[in-house]
């Protein structure tokens, strides 16, 4: 996927968009309730990703894993780490490695083992071992490598449950079931006319669902990554990370 320059010739530069990573470190008082929805938002996104790291690092049990992951999002909302932070100095998933290893660092250095937060929950754990079911389990990755495995896998879930939603919303079911059933299906590989003949259109049209869907589907991605960095450079190199190569 192209990433748009951040300026054209003759115009001001344009100020990337404000995003969660961003809201996150702002003023707390000015704006709680844009902070918390930043900091759920980014906590559903990455809560397999830490729970992955944790289960590579100290291969606790499902359940513990989960209350420990738990704990994490909660410890970094009751400190102070998040008026420190500053997304100009990088992109969130590296911020939250780094954050992560305090965290373990703290934790086993007070050898606290209690939940914290006064009950509060940050992400549902009901059915958490359901949750985590199909985290890879591969000793030849370091507990970082995994986090990044996990979240690449998170974002690309995340981005096709948005599409579904958008294109329902805009009427277009059908586009998004052949999008789905083409590339996302258990069947095997489908052919245009199979897809026409089971949504009783033309194979014309299984062409133009897809095209359709394939760019609202890089639009949706992009968004999702873009929502854990700071500026274009970053979201350029994300994708690049991404996708091994800068897509178009």
């Amino acid at each position: 996927m192209s990433v748009p320059a951040s300026s054209t010739p003759g115009q001001s530069p344009r100020r990337f968009p404000t995003t969660r990573w961003s809201r996150l470190v702002g003023d707390p008082a000015e704006d709680r309730a844009a902070r918390s929805a930043a900091i759920q938002g980014l906590a559903e996104l990455y809560w397999k990703p830490v729970y992955a790291y944790l289960q590579q690092r100290w291969r606790l049990p499902v359940d513990e894993a989960a209350d420990v992951t738990q704990a994490f999002f909660l410890w970094v909302i009751e400190s102070d780490l998040l008026d420190r932070a500053d997304p100009r100095r990088g992109r969130f998933r590296g911020w939250l490695k780094v954050t992560l290893k305090h965290f373990l660092f703290d934790r086993q250095r007070t050898a606290n083992r209690q939940k914290r937060g006064g009950g509060h929950t940050i992400v549902s754990l009901q059915n958490a071992s359901e949750r985590a079911f199909d985290i890879p389990d591969d000793s030849r990755r370091t507990p970082d490598e995994l986090l990044d495995t996990v979240w690449r896998a998170e974002v690309l879930q995340h981005a096709v449950r948005r599409l579904e939603a958008e294109l329902t919303d805009e009427g277009k079911e059908r586009t998004f079931s052949i999008f789905r059933d083409y590339f996302l299906g258990s069947e095997g590989e489908l052919d245009y006319a199979r897809l026409a003949l089971r949504y009783g259109c033309k194979s014309s049209d299984v062409s133009n669902a897809l095209m359709a869907a394939k760019k609202h589907y890089r639009t949706v991605l992009r968004r999702v990554i873009s929502e854990t960095v700071g500026n274009e450079d970053e979201l350029r190199d994300e994708m690049i990370w991404f996708f091994g190569r800068e897509s178009s």
